[in-house]
Order: structure tokens, then sequence, then C-alpha cells
């Protein structure tokens, strides 16, 4: 019932188990998952701190209890319980992930590369502690995120992403298919549809009636096992997106990428690769999170997630050889307290010559 949505029911169901058995630790913690989910926060507080008061060290309670006072934005106590999950787990990725977070939040980025170069460590060649740690300021920043990165992070929770992506008040997917929809008021009907970076396939539902035909695409099988229980889709590709497209020119009439092109940081080639698979006059809508400064191209931020200037996407837009209609700010999420910004930009495949890609990463694609 957690990971379908189910949380009215699953509630019911975990209180009465309370009233049966009122120190069962699993108990309480579930109660404070699905209250979390509902954004009942303070009931998700009581819940864990109850969990707690059964078990103090109990390192997945104190790992919950953390991430809901990252939501509360009590950063500092998110910080101590991060300290005390690592101390009871100290061989839990998790637990490293949660501390180097928690200290970046509260600026602490010198705390964060010490946690993720203990973690190195200990796991050498770890593609998440080596993507956070760049982020954190410990190493070069990559142009992108590596493909081992991007499959291993989205397969760990393919099964909870859209519950949690609920709670955030996600919108991407609607920004970008309103986005679409307003482009083709005046460029016809969409034609063949790629959805590059398909997730769960949220874009599915409001994709699926503009398209004459919807193929989607992901480096990760957890997600697009989930898009396949979803449905809406012609076909499903597990492969790296930059190469997929570059491999499939003049193919599609629109490609849409919500919160995918974040995993980014340099746009040149998954912006020519999406130029040379798109029709003539083909349409590209896409998200990505907004830097603070326009001074700044790209950078990775803590989250392992990249943030672009306008600047530079409007550059990365013209170095492609695409013709840029609009670009616009809008709230894509609320993340520990703070709203998510982005931009949603809708680009043409225009008739100037293709230019070619600097390089393609990945291999070849697999379908599902």
């Amino acid at each position: 019932m957690l990971e379908t949505g189910r949380f009215d029911e699953a509630v019911d169901a975990y209180k009465q188990a309370a009233v049966l058995s009122p120190d069962n630790l699993l108990v309480h913690n579930n109660i404070g998952l699905l209250q979390g989910r509902r954004n009942n926060l303070d009931l998700a507080e009581a819940a864990y701190l109850q969990a707690l008061r059964i078990a103090p060290d109990a390192d997945y309670v104190l790992q919950n209890y953390a991430g809901l006072l990252h939501r509360l934005g009590r950063y500092e106590e998110a910080t101590s319980f991060s300290i005390k999950s690592l101390s009871a787990a100290p061989n839990d990725p998790k637990a490293r992930r949660l501390l180097s977070i928690s200290y970046a939040l509260v600026g602490d980025l010198e705390s964060a590369r010490g946690v993720l170069r203990d973690w190195l460590e200990l796991d050498p060649g770890n593609p998440e502690a080596l993507h956070l740690l760049a982020g954190a300021g410990g190493l070069p920043v990559p142009a992108r995120a590596s493909d081992a990165y991007i499959a291993e992070e989205f397969d760990a929770f393919a099964k909870s992403f859209d519950a949690k992506l609920e709670m955030l008040g996600y919108k991407a997917p609607e920004l970008v298919a309103s986005a679409l929809a307003e482009a083709l008021d005046a460029a016809g009907p969409a034609g063949d549809v790629l959805d590059a970076g398909c997730g769960t396939g949220l874009c599915s539902i409001l994709l699926r009636p503009m398209a004459r035909r919807l193929d989607g695409v992901d480096l990760s099988r957890g997600m697009l096992s989930k898009a396949a229980e979803r449905g809406g889709y012609d076909q499903l590709e597990c492969a790296e997106l930059t190469s997929y497209m570059a491999d499939n020119p003049c193919r599609w009439d629109s490609i849409v990428s919500a919160d995918t092109l974040c995993y980014f940081g340099d746009l040149h080639d998954v912006l020519v690769a999406a130029r040379i698979a798109l029709k003539l006059r083909g349409l590209l809508v896409f998200s990505v999170e907004a830097a603070s400064s326009e001074i700044v191209e790209f950078s990775l931020q803590h989250n392992g997630r990249y943030a672009h200037g306008r600047s530079y996407i409007e550059d990365s837009i013209a170095a492609a050889g695409l013709e840029l209609l609009s670009i616009e700010l809008e709230i894509l999420r609320a993340e520990v307290m703070r709203p998510v910004r982005g931009w949603i930009v809708v680009a043409r495949n225009g008739a100037v010559a293709r230019p070619q890609p600097q390089q393609t990463f990945g291999s070849a694609p697999t379908s599902l």
C-alpha cells in the first residue's frame, strides 16, 4: 500500500496495529512514512519519535526522521540525527548520502566532503559517492552524471518514485506537456513523440492524447518496468538518451524531456542529438533547474543535479542549430522547504546546417 499510494487504507491498518502492538517499532516507523507522504508532518514526527523511544538506535528510523527534518527546514536537527544514523549503520550508503546532504544544507561542505571521502575509502569508485563529492566541491565537476550513477540512483527507488514526487508537489510533467500543447497550436499535431528520460512514465498520460506514436527511453531498467506497467507507450528502450537520439535521425516530430537534462551540465551533445533525432520543424521541450546566478553557465549541486543559467541555455540552443521559441521560469517542485525553480524551454528544429555531436555517451539501446 505504501508503494501504490493507498495511504488512507494503510494508515488505518497501521493505527489498528499500533493499538494491538503499541511497542512495535516497524508499525510506528511506517505510520511516520505514511503521514509524511500525506503531508501530515506533525503526525509523522510524533510517530518517528515514538519509534525512537522504543529503539533509539534504529538506523532506518533515524534516517527517516532526519529526512522529515529536512522537509521541515530544521537542518541542524537533521544533521544531528543523520550523524546518529551513520553511527548506527556505518556501512550503509544511504546513511552516508543522508549525512553528506545534511552537512551541505547547513553550509558545512568540508564535513560533507569528509563523509564522501570516507565512503570512497570503503567503496573505491562508487559512482554515487564520486558524483556527490564533485557536487560538494571535492572533485572536478563532470560534464554530466555518469551512466552508472543514473542507473543505480533510479533503479534504487523506482518503486517509490511516484509517491515521493507527489510529496514534493512535482509539476515538471504538467509544465512540459502544457508547453508542448501550446507550441502545437501553431505547429500542428504532435505526431511521433519521444519521451526522453521517461522514468516511470509520468508524462505518458499527458502526452498520449497528443501523440500519434509515443516512445520512451531511459537508462534505468527499474524505471522502465514501472513505465511499462503504467502503459501508454508504443515502445520503450533502455539506453543513454544522447546516443539513442543521435542513432535515430529524423525520427520524431516532438521530443519531450521532463527533469532529465538536470543530470547534464554541458548541454551541447544532448541538444545536438535531439536536433538530429527531430524531423524538420520538429519541437523539443525540456526542463532544467535554474542556476541562482546568470554568471554561472551550469553548476553541480550537492543533491547531484545540475542547475543552468538562462544565457547558457540560449547559447547552447543556438549552437546546436535549434531555434529557441520560449524559455519560462517556473516552480518545478518543493524540496527541503524550498521551491525549486526551473526553466521550461521550447525549441524548434530549423533549416540550418546540422552540427555533429562532439562525442556520444553510453552503449547501444536495448528494447524492453
